[in-house]
């Protein structure tokens, strides 16, 4: 399996292990994350139709914006460059998540001469760095009308105008006990929504007063 992410991680994509429809018939996935809801109900914070017990999304505003690579090709020895922009991505957003900020460069790491182009290495070294905001939360008991899963997208609501919005689930802790089914929940995003971070405090303020 780590074999399989090294390969995936060169191409920008991901290896994976969803659970198949019977016990034993696991699946695996080699592909880039989905970019678009598939039916999950949205994750809301504020409102009637509130679901979350609890959101926390943090903005690592270190990751890079561009990416640049360079290699040695082994036929005629003469060095390749290519750069990669967090714009040419497809995002889960209106515009990139390091927007908010001056956007970084980096360089992808050596030794990988001949096993990827450079475009292709830049590409899939900016897509893993475009993921800037991880969320992480809680869903308020029987509210929430299905079961969360890896590696699916969904839409997160109420929580403000640049956060709210499609966000790819990275991991799932499903707790069952007598009297209560738990989820919290890890969520990764490389986009942030037009808008600002005061609007949904503004609209619980206005909806007060």
């Amino acid at each position: 399996m780590e074999v399989l992410r090294r390969l995936a991680r060169r191409q920008g994509m991901h290896a994976y292990v969803l659970p198949g429809p019977e016990p034993g018939a696991s699946i695996g996935v080699f592909r880039p994350f989905p970019t678009r809801p598939d039916g999950l109900p949205p994750l809301v914070l504020l409102g009637p139709d509130r679901n979350l017990a609890s959101f926390t999304a943090r903005l690592d505003s270190q990751r890079a914006g561009t990416v640049e690579s360079r290699s040695l090709s082994i036929t005629d020895k003469t060095v390749q460059r290519a750069t990669a922009q967090v714009r040419d991505l497809e995002l889960l957003g209106a515009a990139a998540a390091a927007g908010t900020t001056q956007p970084t460069t980096r360089l992808t790491p050596p030794g990988r001469d001949g096993a990827v182009d450079a475009a292709q290495a830049a590409t899939a070294a900016l897509e893993r760095q475009s993921y800037a905001f991880e969320a992480s939360g809680s869903l308020l008991g029987d509210c929430y009308g299905a079961v969360l899963a890896p590696y699916r997208v969904l839409s997160v609501r109420g929580v403000n105008g640049r956060q709210s919005g499609d966000y790819v689930i990275k991991s799932v802790t499903h707790r069952l006990t007598r009297s209560a089914y738990e989820q919290s929940f890890s969520l990764l995003r490389n986009a942030r929504s037009e808008g600002s971070d005061a609007d949904a405090l503004g609209a619980l303020a206005a909806g007060i007063f």
